[in-house]
């Protein structure tokens, strides 16, 4: 195990995580590991243990020894006995979570305010709730006396620090926090009086001594006369200076960026500007980090205030929540606070309660803009929307707020990322619509890879603001390393986009960050709650709960087919989140992930008839696979899924895995074949075969090979490369007759007659042909010996033998019609159609030619809309003009829709759409 990813936490409840997983101890075994961890050296010799635990005779000596025994039992070479006697952890000190606090402490010492307020978070943040161990007389007790004051000191330090800095709504919630953990401490309750005080709170400070004395009298602390003279100076004062008269305020700070292709959107914030009683009172604008939801606000306002000054007339105010920041929210007391002193009000002779009803006040006759930026949540702003018919409200949030639930009249809107087109608007904005024009291709990969993110794209164009003799063509290549985005670091006006997705993930439960990792660690574009489950180990109500938070946040998105996606963007954030909890789930997550594709794909290719079988063991009878009742199943599920498959194959993070990439792509085989992808299936089958081997034994080395190059053999046959085709499957045969691997060795047989046959090359082929007949024969292979027939059925019709052909495909159905394979039987039939149109038996042609085309519907498009072009021209001898005109139809709308076209497909389209005209 790597020792960088054991972390000993004792700031609270002590617990051991190991690569991201929590290791359950036993208290006794717990108590042993923190007294290691927090001993010079991560060292202790067994008498040192035998005191700390009163260990005075054999007996209780022998329990000390079963601890460490134990613990070495639990967590392996981290715990390393020494030869001289006692234990030493195999661990990075820095993952304790005691000595990174002391280091934060010393470090804070050093520091300016500004910064040091920063790291005493960082330390304030390391202690979790709960105690560390119960009891008092614990070996450890007196370390976590001195850690306790340690932190105490910590909070007193912190909130003075933050009242120097001018931020006193931070001063008290720091102190409101401290007199929790401290309640009868009479420094703490000082400090939290001069907090109140400078947040302009003093009304509260005679409660809050109040329910001081109480407690001190509980606890039979006295409380000295120096607490009780700042409690009588702290209390609000009457004052007689008379409020100063009220003058509009204009509060929109300015805005820096030209807003872009939100144009819909600025529409419908317009309604907001109507004075019937439909018009909205409120807009709430929400989205992702980075989305732009305050340039759009801004953009509206500000706007809205020049073209109509008569609207708001008594001004517009603005603040900004810090809802998604690196500080705490602002109090909804701090900003009515303002707000009411915007209108020459002193709230400092309000209650905290009379706030609301004051703001409420001076507002019901006014006609006031309200743009409140980054609120954390609904209940942060349900006080501070505008009453009045005349006033109007615009909140902006990453939250999804549910103002429409609690009054009415809202206008909502939720920004996506924005398109390619406004996005290069966005980018040529900031450089120079010459720069764009230039390198426009480079442009456009710019804009791609920001994803639409416009605080990506202008982070990027900051960048390329700085270097102005570099190409377009560099600034893109540089982009393209991982986290090369996330790097950029912050400018003027905009955070760097780590900086900004961590205000989101830094106020995610563990459930749902959890969520995030594994719907990021997933490659493809969307994925089933089901399958998150699975890969999270985790109950499905629990992981529909943290989607239900991580949509609240716009994290993730909702998809189609009741799946859940997330942007490019987060996913690299969330990956990298995920990697540095733990590599170990990471690898984890992933191979799980293989396993389950893997095991999906069989299903499906069983399913479809392949008749192919792999060495992929038994099933994970928890993982959520397809059950597919037919082929028609089995291929939408495929279809479904072929991105994701595509990705994993394509992504280096999955190379570990080297058996994944060639059992997938010969999995996916048949249904690549079926459904047309031909060109992505040979390149798939050509990566599979430089996969390392060294794992196999000489023998499955060999059928491996001898198999992937059979299947790239049968995908360049159908894409018309006869030459290559041939030459894999004379190596296929080769291979599988060094090991004796007969039935692969009939099935390359198979392959090449087919091939000779498409070179009309008969003898070739019937020779082939009678080989791989004979070994399926020997075998009892009734599928083969079907194949092979039906294949010397065709030789001979093409060789002018029209009655041994019927002969030979009649006894091919008869052997095919023993097998559950229908792709098979629509070729056997399909054949018979040919050779009895051949004899102009009308009717038989039609009815074969019908069968083939009903069976290859289901799993093979392609092949359907040949044989259908094959029976307008019976159906146009018999005189059937509606099945020949439906024939066409149909054949040219699947035609249409292929998703790999050969150029024969083209043709024939195009004939079939002349033919339709007509």
């Amino acid at each position: 195990m790597n020792t960088n990813h054991v972390q000993v936490e004792v700031l609270g409840p002590a617990r051991v995580v190991v690569d991201g997983e929590e290791i359950r101890l036993q208290p006794s075994l717990l108590i042993v590991l923190a007294f290691v961890a927090l001993s010079d050296g991560l060292f202790v010799d067994y008498q040192h243990l035998y005191r700390a635990f009163a260990a005075d005779t054999p007996g209780r000596q022998t329990t000390v020894r079963a601890y460490v025994s134990n613990l070495r039992g639990q967590l392996g070479t981290h715990v390393i006995p020494k030869r001289d006697g006692g234990i030493r952890l195999a661990i990075d000190r820095e993952q304790i979570d005691a000595v990174r606090f002391d280091a934060l402490l010393n470090k804070a010492l050093r520091l300016p305010d500004d910064k040091r307020i920063h790291v005493l978070r960082e330390a304030r943040d390391l202690w979790r709730p709960g105690e560390p161990f119960t009891g008092a007389d614990h070996p450890l007790s007196d370390r976590f006396d001195q850690l306790n004051e340690r932190r105490r000191g910590m909070f007193l330090d912190l909130i003075q620090a933050e009242s120097r800095l001018g931020r006193p709504d931070w001063a008290v919630a720091d102190a409101e926090q401290a007199a929790k953990l401290w309640p009868t401490d009479e420094l703490v309750c000082s400090a939290l009086f001069d907090a109140l005080a400078a947040a302009g709170r003093e009304r509260e400070i005679e409660s809050k001594f109040t329910n001081y004395l109480d407690r001190a009298q509980q606890s039979g602390v006295k409380v000295s006369p120096e607490l009780r003279a700042k409690a009588r100076q702290k209390r609000p004062r009457k004052s007689g200076v008379v409020p100063p008269a009220y003058a509009a305020h204009y509060q929109l700070p300015p805005l820096n960026t030209v807003v872009r292709g939100r144009d819909v959107e600025l529409a419908r914030l317009d309604t907001l500007l109507g004075d019937g009683t439909s018009a909205p009172r409120i807009a709430t604008i929400t989205g992702p980090p980075g989305i732009g939801k305050t340039e759009l606000a801004l953009s509206w306002s500000t706007r809205s205030v020049a073209r109509f000054p008569e609207r708001f007339t008594d001004g517009n105010l603005y603040f900004d929540l810090a809802g998604f920041s690196g500080h705490d929210p602002v109090p909804t007391e701090v900003v009515l606070t303002a707000f009411i002193r915007t209108f020459g009000v002193d709230p400092i002779e309000r209650a905290s309660s009379d706030l609301v009803s004051v703001y409420r006040t001076i507002l019901a006759d006014r006609a006031v803009l309200v743009v409140l930026d980054n609120a954390a949540n609904y209940d942060q702003v349900k006080d501070l929307i505008a009453v009045g018919a005349a006033n109007r409200t615009i909140i902006t949030s990453r939250s999804v707020l549910l103002t429409s639930h609690v009054v009415g009249g809202v206008c909502e809107i939720e920004l996506s990322p924005l398109s390619p087109e406004a996005g290069q608007q966005v980018l040529a904005d900031s450089i120079g619509e010459d720069r764009v024009s230039a390198e426009w291709v480079m442009a456009t990969d710019i804009v791609k890879r920001c994803g639409g993110l416009p605080l990506a794209i202008q982070l990027v164009a900051a960048r390329t603001r700085s270097r102005p003799l570099h190409t377009l063509r560099t600034i893109e290549a540089e982009l393209k390393a991982t986290g090369a985005l996330l790097d950029i670091g912050p400018t003027s006006d905009n955070p760097g986009l780590r900086e900004s997705f961590t205000w989101s993930y830094r106020n995610l439960g563990d459930r749902a960050a959890r969520v995030l990792h594994i719907i990021a660690l997933h490659p493809g574009s969307s994925v089933s709650a089901e399958v998150v489950a699975y890969l999270a180990e985790l109950p499905r109500q629990e992981v529909l709960l943290a989607l239900d938070e991580l949509l609240g946040n716009h994290l993730v998105n909702s998809a189609p087919r009741d799946r859940f996606a997330v942007h490019d963007m987060l996913r690299e954030y969330a990956v990298d989140m995920a990697t540095r909890a733990g590599p170990g789930e990471v690898a984890r997550v992933r191979e799980a992930l293989l396993e389950y594709l893997l095991w999906a794909a069989v299903r499906c290719d069983r399913a479809l008839d392949s008749g192919r079988d792999l060495p992929v063991g038994e099933p994970d009878e928890r993982a959520p696979l397809p059950e597919p009742m037919t082929k028609q199943d089995a291929t939408d599920w495929l279809t479904a899924e072929h991105e994701t498959f595509l990705a994993v194959l394509d992504s280096p993070e999955f190379a570990a895995w080297p058996a994944y990439r060639w059992l997938l792509p010969a999995a996916l085989c048949a249904f690549h074949n079926r459904s047309a992808h031909w060109i992505t299936a040979e390149k798939l089958l050509h990566a599979a075969l430089d996969v390392d081997k060294s794992e196999f034994g000489p023998s499955e080395a060999a059928r491996f090979q001898a198999v992937i190059l059979r299947l790239i053999g049968m995908v360049q046959r159908k894409q018309g490369k006869l030459n290559l085709a041939i030459q894999q499957f004379t190596w296929s045969i080769r291979r599988c007759a060094e090991i004796g691997a007969r039935i692969d060795e009939a099935n390359g047989h198979q392959q090449l007659s087919v091939a000779y046959e498409d070179q009309e090359l008969w003898s070739d082929s019937l020779r082939h042909c009678t080989i791989a007949h004979s070994i399926y024969e020997g075998l009892d292979d009734f599928r083969g010996m079907g194949h092979t027939r039906n294949t010397m059925a065709s030789v001979e019709l093409a060789a002018g033998h029209p009655e041994r052909a019927v002969a030979h495909g009649l006894a091919a159905l008869a052997a095919i019609n023993r097998t559950t394979d229908d792709y098979g039987k629509a070729a056997v039939h399909r054949n018979l159609h040919r050779v009895y149109k051949s004899l102009n038996d009308w009717e038989q042609a039609i009815a074969h030619g019908e069968s083939a085309a009903q069976l290859y519907r289901v799993d093979a498009p392609a092949n359907e809309a040949h044989i259908l072009i094959s029976l307008i021209s019976v159906y146009q001898q018999l005189g059937h003009a509606d099945k020949e005109r439906r024939a066409a139809e149909r054949a040219h709308a699947i035609l249409d829709k292929l998703p790999e076209k050969r150029s024969r497909d083209e043709e024939t389209r195009a004939r079939l759409a002349a033919l339709l005209a007509n």
